[in-house]
């Protein structure tokens, strides 16, 4: 036997494996577009999300998102959305802390890739800011304020199916709020979104025009 035989086998079961990680993929790609094409004209959507990197509090604030969207095109979704986080900071001689609770609305613009379907999106509206601060020191006392400002949110994203009208989304976002004093906060995103009604694959759809 040569010395190149065991090469050669080599090389075959080589061929042999990304032949079958192929196939593989094709298997489960295949569903998964399927049901990219099913996604429904209106959604519904919720999680929760962590703001960060704000002027008024240090630290990154747990809180929850909810929104919904009219998918008027297969790219184009005109969104609204509504959340809430708070904030809270220990310097010592007293205790800060702030709650935002944010609307925006706007377009969203996504594409089809592999299994997911990522996004970006434009979002305008107004963020309330509630601001507290407590001490103990000299005395008991406690101060607090609040304001109404516009904002902006840019973000991006992904939406990856789960089971049927339901996907799991992350997202990113930039926030700028035009406060008298102007902040920038940046927000984490985990949630679940149900669209509905579900469309019939194009394949199903063009089979029940065709049948009589």
């Amino acid at each position: 036997m040569s010395a190149a035989a065991p090469a050669r086998r080599s090389a075959g079961r080589t061929r042999g494996l990304r032949r079958g990680l192929l196939a593989a993929a094709l298997l489960v790609l295949a569903p998964a577009a399927g049901r990219a094409q099913e996604a429904g004209r209106f959604e519904v959507s919720g999680g929760y999300s962590f703001l960060g990197s704000s002027a008024i509090v240090d630290g990154a604030g747990a809180g929850w998102a909810a929104g919904g969207a009219w998918n008027a095109a297969p790219w184009l979704a005109w969104t609204v959305e509504a959340g809430w986080n708070a904030q809270r900071q220990d310097v010592g001689l007293f205790v800060a802390e702030a709650g935002f609770l944010s609307l925006f609305a706007g377009p969203r613009f996504s594409w089809s890739f592999f299994r997911m379907r990522p996004f970006v999106q434009a979002l305008a509206g107004r963020t309330d800011v509630n601001l507290r601060v407590t001490s103990d020191f000299p005395v008991p006392s406690t101060g607090a304020a609040a304001d109404s400002s516009p904002a902006l949110q840019i973000g991006v994203g992904v939406d990856v199916p789960a089971y049927g009208g339901v996907a799991v989304r992350i997202a990113l976002d930039y926030r700028r709020v035009f406060a008298p004093e102007p902040f920038t906060q940046r927000r984490a995103l985990t949630a679940v979104v149900y669209s509905f009604p579900r469309r019939p694959p194009p394949a199903a759809a063009a089979g029940a025009r065709a049948a009589p």
